[in-house]
């Protein structure tokens, strides 16, 4: 084990020092305004330097607590992902503009006001660099980078804890490649509301299937990601709610018939009331238009329920087919995750198929991914948008395809 750890630490010094000069390098070779006008700091090499620091000290903490196996689990995943980020999503900016979001840079411009009851949304992202950002960190561009790396790390590792009850210990240590799933390593490199919902999502599932589910330690958890996720993204609330319904009509399986009848009876209620009160149709152009526009918008037509047969054909469209595109390198890279996961969809069709019985299929998880995808399909007509929006049931959708490939024996 010794040997191990030493071969394990000199490797991660080799890799350090790569990532620190290939980023230095690619540094001094930045030829685009680099926030001069809003920072305090105004000198990119210093700032680069708090980033890195931090990283190394996020790595440092995480290799203490870390499970002592060949590859370290969480350690070499952190190192890999703030490796990335160091060099090749630098050069990804390069090209596409740093912060091209804009939250950064315009939480700096519009200086949020804190007593403001508007938190929601991008005003929260915007509030949260100002918090962030304090003392020697004043407007340090990666510092905030790396704090907002760590947030869907954390939220990673709760998924990877949620599928050790589903996928065997052999193969266990399999599912570490959501740490490195290409979409994942992207979009989570940037500053975004897409990789900071992971966490409320991951937290919330996390606790679902927790064994102690009524323990105080477990409700905090499932306050927490309410919490997280009305500040973030507030329509997921009502995906929480669901579940947790569920959830508690079926945590004691006394009664469990009539519990089913009552939840059925009230659905019906809420349904009638809901489509008698509120015009579905004109909800659904209205959100629409937020997401219309731009080379990858698809035309989406929902004018009465019999439109909704089309949804499990857009669903299979989101998750599986490639996009229809410029080719470049983010295309050929979807192109061949969405083979990934198909691959993975028929194996698990297979595996439900001849071995159900002895399956322990993660149900909660199941039906969030399927009320996620349809609320998302109905909605969301950009399939580039969608392509970012999905990294937040990646981690999921392969707890569900690995619990029949490798389920974990009851």
């Amino acid at each position: 084990m010794k040997n191990k750890i030493y071969l394990y630490t000199t490797f991660s010094l080799v890799i350090f020092f790569f990532i620190f000069g290939t980023a230095s390098i690619s540094l001094a070779n930045e030829t685009k305004n680099y926030f001069y006008d809003l920072w305090f700091l105004n000198n990119k090499y210093y700032d680069f330097l708090l980033g890195f620091i931090l990283y190394l000290i996020i790595y440092v903490i995480i290799f203490s607590f870390d499970n002592k196996t060949i590859l370290l689990n969480y350690s070499f995943a952190w190192l890999i992902k703030g490796g990335f980020l160091f060099t090749f999503f630098h050069l990804f900016e390069s090209v596409y503009g740093i912060d091209k979001d804009g939250y950064f840079t315009n939480a700096n411009i519009f200086n949020p006001v804190f007593y403001d009851l508007k938190w929601q949304g991008t005003v929260f992202v915007h509030k949260l660099i100002k918090i962030l950002s304090f003392n020697l960190f004043i407007n340090s561009f990666y510092y905030i980078k790396i704090i907002f790396l760590l947030i869907p790390f954390i939220a990673l590792i709760f998924a990877y804890e949620l599928s050790k009850k589903f996928v065997d210990d052999k193969h266990q240590i399999l599912f570490l490649f959501i740490f490195f799933w290409p979409s994942l390593m992207l979009w989570t490199s940037e500053i975004n509301k897409d990789s900071l919902i992971l966490l409320p999502i991951a937290i919330f599932l996390y606790s679902i299937y927790n064994k102690r589910f009524l323990s105080a330690t477990n409700l905090v958890l499932i306050i927490i990601s309410f919490i997280l996720c009305y500040y973030i993204r507030t329509w997921y609330i009502l995906l929480f709610i669901t579940i947790l319904c569920l959830k508690l009509l079926y945590f004691q399986k006394s009664f469990i018939y009539f519990k089913s009848f009552i939840m059925m009876l009230s659905i019906l209620v809420i349904t009638y009331y809901f489509l008698n009160n509120i015009n579905i149709f004109e909800y659904i152009q209205i959100q629409k238009k937020h997401f219309a526009g731009g080379s990858t918008t698809y035309d989406l037509v929902f004018n009465n329920y019999l439109d909704f047969i089309k949804l499990p054909f857009i669903i299979f469209k989101i998750l599986f087919l490639p996009p229809n595109y410029l080719l470049n390198i983010f295309s050929l890279s979807i192109i061949f995750e969405n083979f990934i996961l198909f691959s993975f969809f028929l194996i698990f069709l297979f595996f439900v198929i001849t071995n159900f019985k002895s399956i322990n299929l993660p149900i909660y998880i199941i039906l969030f991914t399927i009320l996620w995808l349809s609320m998302y399909s109905v909605i969301v007509s950009n399939l580039g948008s969608l392509i970012r929006y999905k990294i937040a049931i990646y981690p999921f959708i392969f707890t569900i395809l690995f619990s029949s490939i490798y389920p974990k024996k009851i």
